[in-house]
C-alpha cells in the first residue's frame, strides 16, 4: 500500500526510506467489486491499483487471434525444428472450436504439447490432447446425457491439465538428451522440474 500510495517503502528492521520507480500491472479474472462487497478484498488497495482498467475478453470470445497466439507460442520453442511446425486446416478447425476454459495459458500448454507429439513438419489433429477428443463426443451426445457426461470429467480443466501437463514432460523426457535439457526445453525453473515429476511420479 506504501509504494502504491508514495511510491516508497522501508525495510523490515530498517529505517531509510527506499524509493521506487516502477509501474505497477495487474490482472485478475474475479470480480473485484462483488470480493470487496463480501470483504473479501480490500477496497483501498483496489482504488490505488485501478488507475486504468482493460478488460480483456475471454479466448473464446476472440478466435481471430488463435493464430497469431499459436505462431508466438511455436517460434518460443528453444527447438528450431518443432518452431518451425504448421498447423493443419483441420486442427486449427478443432482448436477454433473448443471453448479454453484454462484461456491463453491453456492454450500455450496443448500447443506446447502438440509439438511435442507430432513427428512431422505439421501439427495433425493426432497430436492434440485426448480431452479434445472426448470432450467433443460429450457435446455432441448432450442431447441424451451418459454418465460420462454427467460426471463432467472431461471438462475438470484441473484434470485436463494435468494430463496433458504429464504427457508433455514424458514427451520431452523422452527426446531429451538430459533432465537438464528437458527442463530448458519446457522452460521451467529445475525446482519446479522436480517438483513436476514427483508429482506424475517421473523418477
Amino acid at each position: 500500500m506504501r509504494v502504491l500510495e508514495d511510491g516508497s517503502f522501508k525495510r523490515v528492521g530498517g529505517n531509510k526510506n527506499i524509493k521506487v520507480d516502477a509501474r505497477v500491472i495487474s490482472a485478475t479474472n474475479k470480480d473485484l467489486m462483488k470480493l470487496i462487497s463480501e470483504n473479501h478484498f480490500r477496497e483501498d488497495l483496489f482504488y490505488r491499483l485501478n488507475a486504468a482498467t482493460i478488460y480483456i475478453p475471454p479466448l473464446r470470445e476472440r478466435p481471430e487471434d488463435l493464430e497469431l497466439l499459436i505462431t508466438h507460442f511455436l517460434n518460443s520453442l528453444t527447438d528450431k525444428k518443432r518452431a518451425e511446425l504448421n498447423i493443419l486446416p483441420k486442427t486449427m478447425d478443432i482448436l477454433r472450436s473448443y471453448h479454453w476454459p484454462g484461456n491463453v495459458r491453456e492454450l500455450k500448454g496443448v500447443i506446447h504439447y502438440a509439438a511435442h507429439m507430432t513427428s512431422g513438419s505439421t501439427i495433425a489433429p493426432n497430436s492434440l490432447p485426448s480431452f479434445f477428443f472426448s470432450a467433443e463426443k460429450e457435446v455432441a451426445s448432450k442431447e441424451a446425457p451418459s454418465a460420462s457426461l454427467l460426471s463432467g470429467k472431461s471438462f475438470n480443466l484441473s484434470k485436463v491439465m494435468d494430463l496433458y501437463e504429464k504427457d508433455l514432460i514424458q514427451s520431452v523426457l523422452q527426446t531429451s538428451s538430459t533432465r537438464s535439457d528437458a527442463l530448458k526445453t519446457l522452460g521451467i525453473s529445475r525446482r519446479s522440474f522436480y517438483i513436476k515429476l514427483n508429482k506424475y511420479g517421473l523418477k
